[in-house]
């Protein structure tokens, strides 16, 4: 049973973190268990990659982003020096270890001599696109797992154009993902904080989110249509507790529309709490949105997702 071996392997190896062995240590008499976890890598596809948080080959973790990310890296040296210099930005949501997995990320890319724009809190997909294309990058990383379920996180790739990376690419970069065998050979610059200081990392912060609301304010279809609306519509909001929240409202704010939060799902929270799935297309996520709007006489709700790449409406 190679699933077994593999698991010995991890559980055997000094490398590992305390955190995970005891995690690990916790299902050694869990066959089942062990061959979830073991039994196979975490796929890695033109979505990335997306699974349970936990320890395993087969989970998403520090060691499998590490992996993800290494594979990235060697894909990024076969387009040059230049590449390298270019760099990748890399954004995060609210979900639990997303901000770890997004400093994780950003040290094994420092270590490969790559240049690292790193957001300095959660941060919707859109932003992340725009930040491709304004600092020019040669890619994108977002740590989540878009609107599943809280146990889940994830890893997404972008391509230079801002939009997730083209199928051709991304079988490059999962070549030399297979390539690695070893999870815990890779090495990474210890980026322990949002207030590491490395010559070859930027962080990305207020001044870029106004540059962010400042142009989608110019991209109205109909600037008459707003000023004659704007004020008198009105509209709910719900970031069911990710990372839409501030750039959603100060765009609305600063067109002059009308919008109402739902105060209870504006925290970030790993857990989703006041929601069974953060998924606003599901009507059940966007109850408490859709009970204020009944309340207050509204005439639309919209939600957006934890990486605020998917909005629903009611």
């Amino acid at each position: 049973m190679k699933y077994k071996m593999i698991y010995d392997n991890w559980i055997s190896n000094p490398l590992l973190s305390q955190e995970a062995h005891e995690e690990l240590t916790s299902i050694k008499d869990n066959d089942k268990e062990i061959e979830y976890r073991f039994g196979a890598d975490l796929a890695f596809g033109t979505a990335g990659m997306r699974g349970l948080i936990g320890y395993g080959t087969n989970m998403i973790n520090v060691y499998t982003v590490r992996r993800a990310t290494q594979g990235l890296s060697e894909y990024i040296k076969t387009l040059g020096l230049q590449a390298l210099s270019k760099g990748v930005v890399i954004s995060y949501d609210t979900r639990r270890y997303s901000e770890l997995f997004a400093r994780t990320a950003a040290g094994v890319l420092l270590q490969n001599g790559i240049k690292v724009y790193l957001f300095e809190k959660p941060t919707p997909v859109p932003m992340l696109s725009f930040a491709v294309r304004q600092f020019k990058t040669v890619a994108g990383i977002m740590i989540t797992a878009s609107h599943n379920p809280k146990e889940y996180n994830g890893y997404k790739v972008y391509g230079e154009d801002g939009a997730q990376m083209s199928p051709e690419a991304t079988a490059q970069v999962v070549k030399y993902i297979k390539e690695i065998t070893d999870y815990f050979s890779i090495k990474e610059v210890p980026v322990k904080s949002m207030s590491a200081s490395y010559s070859n990392l930027s962080y990305i912060g207020k001044r870029f989110e106004k540059k962010y609301i400042k142009t989608l304010c110019k991209l109205s279809l109909s600037k008459k249509a707003v000023k004659k609306c704007g004020k008198n519509i009105k509209i709910v909001y719900t970031p069911l507790h990710g990372s839409g929240y501030s750039p959603v409202m100060a765009v609305l704010k600063k067109l002059g529309i009308n919008v109402t939060v739902v105060e209870e799902q504006v925290k970030p929270d790993p857990d989703f709490s006041t929601v069974e799935v953060p998924n606003p297309e599901d009507k059940r996520a966007l109850k408490m949105g859709i009970d204020l709007a009944n309340k207050i006489n509204a005439d639309v709700v919209f939600g957006t997702d934890p990486d605020s790449d998917r909005l629903g409406v009611a």
